[in-house]
């Protein structure tokens, strides 16, 4: 099967035209895609697959035991669909409603990214069935309600990365000691929220988020801290101030240039973005 890309531009000068060291401008065949991490050997041509549908499926059964990462584009096809793929480790689910246990049948999965159809029939409940080789998790178009957040530590003891998103209200509870890197996306955030108390890296986008709620989040030392896309006051890059150890991104934060440039002054230490010299009012705005 071969695969043609197009763009939409045209031109009457071959001269001009890409690939043309290919002898067949200006298109150019592309090999598969290499696996994330490749030491130059050999590897499957399945490595990566993609399902769209049930006669993907059946080809998926095929060659699964050759497959590392999967991204499947419907949720129809369910976590328990799923044929045996015993060396996948990265998952890229358009899920329905699948509760996390249905993901422990990949024994080798390290990275599960869930982008959920149905968000009000969304709860993560222990099973006692934990997936202990999940090292990351994203969850995407999280539920305004309490959706067990609090399972997740005892679901998925060894993540070391969080990425928690919701179109409005974010509903969080207490996360794992063993956490480094927690992004939350989201209007507001809700619940009995508790960080570790250190963390490598806090990425926050809180578009309608009250000053308190922010500056309880900034109660952990925070060795990077991203608040690009939420409106940060006065109160909260106090708070900043506090929490950060080495960086603090305050890209499309709604500060003017000036109180930037204080809090620069009086935090030399930090290595504070966007760099004086690279900035301009639109870096700052908050519709930037």
């Amino acid at each position: 099967m071969v695969e043609v890309v197009c763009c939409g531009r045209f031109t009457a000068d071959d001269a001009v035209l890409y690939h043309a060291g290919e002898g067949w401008p200006p298109f150019h065949v592309l090999g598969p895609s290499h696996p994330v991490v490749h030491d130059g050997s050999p590897y499957s041509i399945h490595d990566r697959f993609e399902c769209w549908d049930r006669v993907d499926l059946e080809q998926l059964a095929a060659v699964g035991d050759r497959v590392r990462f999967l991204t499947v584009w419907t949720p129809e096809l369910g976590a328990e669909s799923l044929p045996p793929l015993t060396g996948l480790t990265i998952l890229e689910h358009d899920a329905f409603a699948d509760g996390l246990p249905a993901y422990s049948r990949f024994p080798k999965l390290s990275h599960l990214r869930l982008r959920l159809a149905a968000a009000d029939a969304f709860q993560v409940v222990d099973s006692g069935d934990p997936l202990r080789s999940l090292e990351s998790l994203t969850i995407s178009n999280l539920p305004a309600r309490d959706w067990g957040h609090a399972a997740l530590a005892a679901i998925a003891p060894a993540v070391t990365r969080v990425e928690l998103h919701a179109a409005g209200r974010l509903w969080l509870g207490a996360f794992g000691a063993g956490l480094r890197s927690i992004t939350l996306s989201g209007d507001t955030i809700d619940g009995p929220v508790e960080l570790p108390p250190h963390l490598e890296r806090l990425n926050l986008r809180l578009r309608e988020t009250t000053d308190r709620d922010v500056s309880a989040l900034l109660e952990a030392e925070i060795d990077y801290l991203t608040l690009s896309g939420t409106t940060v006051t006065e109160a909260i890059l106090a708070a900043a101030g506090r929490s950060a150890r080495r960086q603090v991104d305050l890209f499309r934060t709604g500060l003017s240039p000036e109180a930037l440039a204080r809090f620069r002054t009086d935090h030399p230490a930090l290595d504070v973005l966007p760099w004086e010299a690279q900035y301009d009012a639109t870096m700052l705005s908050a519709d930037g």
